[in-house]
């Protein structure tokens, strides 16, 4: 299938089953305007004969739960990041629409879902801390080390190393746990882009939409 889509609403054109189609993309204008087209392997017919084909339509909200029960996978017209992410953000768009049930404010359902979600990171979190708090306690003898090598470089890597052996420190075990929680931000961070619900949701004061950036004051 093929169409064209706006951040939370889209136009698709789906072919008939059982028939042999194509979609590309065309450029029309460079950096500017395409098209996308779709075709159909050529039917021979007899003289007199003719074909009709029936396409489904599809033209609305980019709602998960709606775009999901029309089937074609459709659900896929909503941006969720790269395919390792997808899962995640689709989970957290389940979160924030299950925790509103309950709360009734989109704003307040993002404080409760961020806190959720840091408060499931804590333990990862609190490991990282700690690499780093050991990194900053010996970072004193380590830049003794470096001192007194200054001239030896390799020397300097070795006894660096050995030092880090004796203290049962890891310099890139501080990095693990960053890398670990990265893909459940930038899920929780898509699923916050691409949400329909957060369309024209009001938080509070003069937040009236939580899908465009806070307009404080305008200049004049």
């Amino acid at each position: 299938w093929t169409g064209t889509d706006l951040k939370y609403f889209a136009g698709l054109v789906v072919p008939p089953e059982g028939v042999g189609s194509t979609v590309v993309f065309e450029t029309l204008e460079e950096g500017k305007a395409g098209a996308t087209v779709l075709t159909f392997e050529p039917t021979p017919l007899d003289p007199g004969l003719s074909v009709k084909r029936s396409y489904f339509v599809f033209l609305g909200p980019k709602e998960p739960a709606l775009l999901q029960s029309l089937g074609f996978e459709l659900d896929r017209s909503i941006d969720r990041g790269f395919s390792w992410v997808s899962p995640l953000a689709a989970l957290f768009e389940r979160a924030l629409h299950f925790i509103n049930q309950f709360v009734g404010n989109y704003g307040v359902t993002i404080i409760i879902l961020t806190i959720l979600v840091r408060l499931a990171t804590w333990p990862i979190m609190a490991r990282q801390m700690q690499s780093a708090e050991k990194m900053r306690e010996i970072m004193p003898r380590v830049k003794e080390l470096q001192e007194k090598y200054k001239d030896d470089k390799q020397k300097q890597s070795e006894e660096t190393f050995k030092l880090y052996r004796e203290t049962g420190v890891n310099p890139l075990a501080g990095c693990f746990p960053l890398l670990l929680q990265m893909p459940v931000f930038i899920g929780l961070f898509y699923a916050l882009q691409s949400s329909i619900d957060l369309r024209q949701a009001p938080f509070a004061l003069w937040i009236n939409d939580l899908s465009a950036p806070a307009t404080v004051f305008t200049l004049p």
